[in-house]
């Protein structure tokens, strides 16, 4: 893949899958038959007829754009968005999890009984703040560990098994439940002193350790 960009100019940054090359086009991505199909049938005609003016500059615009679909954002462009940008966009869409949300609703009912505005938020400010810092890390974190070696084949094999490993055991975890939210990471008694902690710190006077 990489020595096939190369050769056809294509920037290492824009590489995905799928990569169709037809005579000298390339086409980055699959949308849909509609948009992506039509546009590799021109690409067909234009090489078969070996006429390059059959696949215009029209049909090139949309080939380097990386977009997702999601449920209340819409249709994003990945590329305008920079690294923290989408680490607060997946943060959001992963936050919406038990074994998150749990801590935080946790933490906001401790702070609604004492009644200090100030003291709310600085704590819920600085666990929302450390949140997003953690997921910037992660994220900028995976980034280099897959340019370092994304293209290992071996590494991408393993990785796609754990991922798949990981998918079989949340679907376990949904049937077992009969779908209601769960967190496995963590046991009551782990959960018990994480709440002990949060009502010590609560308790005491807000100060830089806080």
């Amino acid at each position: 893949l990489t020595t096939i960009a190369e050769q056809m100019g294509v920037e290492r940054n824009r590489l995905s899958v799928p990569i169709t090359v037809i005579g000298s086009i390339v086409i980055i991505g699959f949308k849909d038959k509609n948009s992506t199909g039509v546009t590799i049938e021109k690409a067909i005609s234009a090489y078969l007829a070996n006429n390059p003016a059959l696949f215009s500059q029209n049909d090139r615009k949309w080939l380097a754009e990386k977009k997702i679909d999601l449920p209340w954002f819409g249709e994003l462009q990945l590329s305008n968005f920079s690294l923290p940008i989408l680490a607060v966009i997946i943060g959001l869409a992963d936050g919406f999890n038990p074994c998150a949300m749990w801590v935080l609703v946790y933490l906001i009912s401790l702070l609604i009984s004492i009644r200090e505005r100030k003291k709310i938020w600085v704590l819920v400010g600085s666990f929302v703040l450390a949140s997003g810092i953690l997921y910037f890390l992660f994220m900028t974190a995976w980034l280099n560990v897959f340019l370092l070696i994304g293209y290992i084949r071996s590494v991408t094999i393993v990785i796609g098994l754990f991922a798949m490993g990981a998918g079989i055991m949340n679907i376990r975890t949904y049937i077992v439940s009969h779908g209601s939210p769960s967190c496995a990471i963590s046991d009551t008694a782990s959960q018990q002193r994480t709440r002990g902690k949060i009502k010590n710190i609560i308790h005491q006077p807000l100060s830089v350790a806080t």
